[in-house]
């Protein structure tokens, strides 16, 4: 059942201060079919993440309370998102220290609608297929994960030691 809304098929969460550009790319992401979630700050950010768990960020480096950076650092503690950081810091080594650091895509302000929307695709076309790969190795049944190659069991999402001993993966 449609009613007419697009059918989410990623989740995308924007990191920027100026309300203006997370209106434009609220607005367009949506019409494109993804869910948006935004965040004006650092702090935001991190409880977003945590909670509607996006299949990729969009991230200003310059943000109130806590910069890209630090949200950077915070988010790669416990998860692998794809992150494109959209940020008016254009030098080209700003642009390399952005890349370097770990971001899958690097954009300056001012920016293009139009190119931002297809390296979202490119970025997460590549993720998918990555993610594809390390599925191949996960089992799922019910409320269980069993991981083959990280030789783990999770539950709910949760790691689970429990099972160590009983489980052979040989």
């Amino acid at each position: 059942m449609n009613n007419g809304l697009p059918n989410f098929r990623e989740k995308i969460l924007i990191v920027d201060a100026e309300v203006n550009i997370c209106h434009i790319l609220e607005t367009r992401l949506t019409i494109s079919g993804y869910k948006v979630f935004i965040a004006k700050n650092g702090n935001e950010a991190l409880i977003s993440l945590k909670k509607n768990e996006p299949n990729l960020v969009i991230l200003d480096i310059m943000l109130p309370k806590m910069d890209g950076y630090e949200v950077y650092n915070e988010l790669k503690k416990y998860s692998t998102i794809p992150i494109i950081m959209l940020t008016a810091l254009g030098d080209i080594s700003d642009r390399i220290m952005g890349l370097e650091y770990g971001a899958d895509d690097y954009m300056i302000k001012p920016f293009s609608p139009n190119e931002l929307e297809a390296r979202i695709r490119s970025v997460l076309r590549r993720t998918n297929q990555k993610n594809q790969i390390v599925n191949k190795q996960l089992l799922y049944i019910g409320n269980l994960i069993i991981d083959s190659h990280k030789k783990q069991i999770l539950k709910n999402k949760k790691k689970n030691t429990s099972y160590r001993n009983r489980i052979s993966f040989t």
